[in-house]
């Protein structure tokens, strides 16, 4: 038996508003509701787990709350990334090529074989979506 690891087993990402953020994953993403503990959210997508967070109290803890977000990038491999995509926009959720931060009506086809776009979550985490594609 190795003991090194053999997955994710779920992302936390602290949110300045819980109940904001867990409606931007649910309505936005479809993901669902595990539970709530107090201010604390559990969600699932099929076998992705996330744990919604609040900031709040003494946040000494934290290096500096204003970059939240800044630096991750979170993937998602998803079958449909167009279908995702309309979804996305009829929420009024805008679309992004991350590369230079431009809002796109669809997603980009990338040369190594990869279809995708990006969101913004309500606390600045980039998520994107991505399928494999013919080259």
């Amino acid at each position: 038996m190795s003991n090194h690891p053999t997955h994710i087993d779920h992302i936390l990402l602290f949110c300045t508003s819980p109940d904001y953020a867990r409606e931007f994953y649910e309505k936005t993403l479809n993901f669902k509701i595990d539970h709530v503990e107090g201010d604390v959210t559990y969600l699932h997508l099929g076998e992705t787990k996330l744990m919604l967070f609040p900031i709040g109290g003494d946040k000494s803890w934290l290096a500096d709350e204003s970059t939240l977000g800044r630096g991750v990038r979170i993937y998602f491999s998803v079958p449909d990334v167009d279908a995702l995509a309309k979804h996305v926009q009829s929420t009024g959720a805008r679309i992004y090529n991350h590369d230079d931060n431009s809002i796109i009506k669809e997603p980009i086809t990338r040369a190594w074989g990869i279809r995708e776009f990006g969101i913004v979550d309500p606390d600045g985490y980039r998520l994107y979506f991505a399928m494999r594609v013919e080259k």
